[in-house]
């Protein structure tokens, strides 16, 4: 009986040395506030910031002008829809992405593989900006365009689970699902500054052909704009 009680007596010590210790690991500030830490969670939501910028002007391009550039053939509303499907195929690509460079992260490590995505991303986009017009390559035009929204795809989904991942793990054991979420933040901010861009590109480049517009009614002929 006595063993018993003694056994019990240790386990009961056991267990408050460990509460203890844990409660001395939670107030110890180098977890708390790891300068290191708030890095890469600060890096994470720029790199997605980044990539969902890129990601987004394609969409609002594709539904204000793709559809003039590169599908003029099959006329205003085709053509829009035409431009909208190549927006979609990026989705299908996403979860591709995700795994593939997941695969890759676990070999090369996460950092590593935040730096190809976002080159991958930056080039596509690059790309797409210098990509001639239906009218000049013809065909080649939609297919390039289908193929380089593909990698934009690939490169998206890689960034955005490597970023949570990175910032998850990076984070302490308590804090993870806080720092967890700075990855997606930068879609958020991501899809402010898109949005901004159009509307300076707008302000400049519409009141510009409305002033031309304007100058060819009322001289009742071609205008050199």
């Amino acid at each position: 009986m006595s063993t018993v009680t003694f056994a019990a007596a240790a386990l009961q010590a056991r267990v408050r040395s460990g509460r203890a210790a844990s409660g001395v690991t939670r107030a110890l500030p180098a977890d708390e506030t790891s300068r290191s830490t708030r890095r890469i969670a600060l890096a994470s939501m720029i790199g997605t910031t980044i990539e969902y910028y890129d990601y987004l002007i394609f969409g609002t391009a594709a539904a204000l002008v793709f559809g003039q550039v590169f599908f003029p053939q099959l006329g205003g509303a085709t053509g829009a829809l035409a431009a909208l499907a190549s927006l979609a195929v990026a989705f299908i690509f996403r979860p591709i992405g995700s795994v593939l460079f997941g695969h890759i992260g676990d070999r090369l490590g996460r950092k590593s593989t935040l730096i190809i995505t976002l080159l991958l991303m930056g080039l596509s986009t690059v790309a797409v900006g210098l990509l001639p017009s239906a009218a000049t390559i013809g065909v080649a035009a939609p297919i390039l365009l289908v193929l380089l929204r593909a990698f934009q795809g690939l490169a998206v989904g890689g960034e955005w689970a490597g970023a949570a991942l990175f910032a998850a793990e990076s984070a302490p054991a308590h804090r993870r699902g806080r720092f967890g979420a700075f990855p997606q933040l930068g879609t958020t901010v991501a899809f402010v500054l898109a949005s901004l861009t159009f509307l300076v590109i707008y302000s400049i480049v519409g009141r510009a052909d409305d002033r031309c517009r304007s100058i060819e009614a009322v001289s009742r002929g071609t205008s050199s704009c």
